[in-house]
């Protein structure tokens, strides 16, 4: 990793959880900044609590200064350690480039310095084989920004996120907390990972697997929320894999293993999202009526929610948000029944018109039915081969669409648990007691220590505080 110390906040040094992470035995850093920055207090701050880490320091100051080599500019990268130099690297890139991504752009204007900036720094991180650049600069995650197709520029949380990843691919049961000090908590097993993680993003499902078991004894809801938690485990580890198959990708070139991995891990991602919210539109029909002896339901339907839930929750304000949620999910669906037809093949396709960056796809036969779903999840029409005829295929960026998903997914049922927990349904048939004894909110409990830490490292946002619930 290659470490932007112009830009990264001296505060960062006093977060324990993120210095350990970058001094694993497994993790090798470079701090490194441009040769214009050497004096800024935060460039020797850095070096100062981190002495015994390599310094690569960018020959760069302006597109207008730098030697040229066709349409490139090029420039010089030295990496010192203990002030002594141990290599010179030549790096370059097109500024050309900016200028297109400038001309592109879809979202709020960036400062064409700082475009140029983050070229130099990822060219520069090229040249010292880093995989991911660690920055704050504001062109992290901007899909106009070009050298976001090629390196992995993040920041901080996103670093702690690819090494969570990294520790998961490689078999890592150790994982360091810092409740009152550090200390090493020692995992079992990587399932009891992937559990912890479902506890922390979706705590509303396991509540109502709580509840159901030690308040009213309903064996149905039990199965029902615990099958539904399995599921979405072996979903995360599905995204995991895929992207771990994605890293293994050099130079743009798609072997046919890594189509077969990617591909295979996608299908078994939507698979069991798909499992899952099934089986609670299973166990909500029968919560609502006791009576029906084989619920058919599922929780992506429109109908189900036409005939199931707007009826027995009109004033629910979880529910605008639930009905955007179950569009994604349906497109889910829509997906997983293409699956059915035929195979889903990973391919490579331009990241923009200009340039030569590919990434990972799907072409697609369906769309989200609104536009800004389809941006969430990278879909676009991409640019073809100059000599391709027809039309540029609809294509989804795989990793994007993978991790939106599962999001959508996790984000969908812990909204949809929440509700029926804290609202009684209006003039419901039969209910289940479950459903039938609404949920008090008794003041904040602080979340546990070890779920925000592994909310980093599966790069997942774990609330800080969340509610003591009651159920009466």
């Amino acid at each position: 990793m290659a470490i932007d110390i112009a830009t990264l906040p001296a505060g960062l040094l006093e977060d324990e959880d993120f210095i350990a992470a970058l001094q694993r035995p497994d993790v090798r850093i470079r701090l490194v900044h441009l040769a214009s920055e050497s004096a800024l207090p935060g460039v020797t701050g850095w070096k100062g609590a981190l002495p015994d880490t390599d310094v690569s320091v960018i020959a760069f100051d302006s597109v207008e200064g730098a030697s040229t080599m066709g349409d490139a500019v090029e420039f010089g990268v030295s990496t010192s350690h203990d002030g002594e130099v141990q290599s010179v690297h030549r790096a370059h890139f097109f500024p050309a480039h900016v200028d297109f991504d400038i001309a592109e752009g879809v979202e709020d204007p960036l400062p064409k310095e700082l475009r140029v900036r983050t070229a130099a720094l990822a060219a520069a991180a090229r040249a010292l084989e880093a995989r991911a650049v660690v920055t704050a600069m504001p062109t992290v995650d901007r899909a106009d920004v070009a050298e976001n197709d090629w390196i992995a520029i993040c920041d901080p949380d996103g670093a702690i996120a690819l090494i969570g990843h990294s520790l998961r691919m490689s078999g890592s049961r150790r994982i360091s907390v810092t409740p009152d000090g550090r200390g090493t908590v020692r995992l079992r097993s990587l399932v009891g990972l992937y559990s912890t993680c479902i506890e922390a993003k979706v705590p509303f499902l396991r509540l109502m697997n709580f509840v159901a078991a030690t308040g009213f004894q309903d064996q149905e809801v039990v199965t029902a929320t615990r099958t539904a938690d399995a599921r979405l485990q072996r979903a995360a580890r599905a995204v995991d894999d895929l992207l771990r198959a994605l890293s293994r990708i050099e130079n743009g070139e798609l072997d046919d293993d890594s189509e077969e991995e990617i591909s295979e891990a996608f299908d078994r991602e939507l698979l069991y999202i798909m499992a899952a919210v099934d089986t609670l539109g299973r166990m909500h029909e029968r919560c609502i009526n006791t009576a029906v002896a084989k619920p058919r339901s599922s929780l992506h339907s429109r109908a189900t929610f036409e005939k199931l839930i707007d009826p027995y929750y009109p004033d629910a304000p979880e529910l605008p948000r639930l009905h955007d949620l179950q569009l994604i999910l349906f497109f889910a669906n829509q997906l997983r029944n293409y699956i059915h037809a035929t195979r889903i093949d990973a391919v490579h396709a331009y990241t923009r018109d200009y340039g030569s960056g590919r990434t990972a796809v799907i072409n697609l036969d369906v769309l989200p039915s609104r536009r800004d779903h389809a941006y969430n999840l990278g879909i676009w029409r991409a640019a073809t081969e100059p000599t391709s005829p027809g039309p540029q295929p609809i294509v989804a960026d795989l990793a994007t669409m993978a991790t939106a998903l599962l999001e959508s997914a996790f984000e969908f049922v812990n909204l949809y648990s929440f509700m029926v927990l804290k609202h009684t349904p209006v003039s419901a048939p039969s209910p289940a007691l479950i459903f039938a004894k609404p949920m008090t909110v008794d003041g904040p409990l602080k979340a546990r220590r070890v779920d925000q830490w592994i909310g980093r490292l599966f790069g997942w946002s774990v609330p800080a505080l969340v509610p003591t619930v009651l159920v009466d």
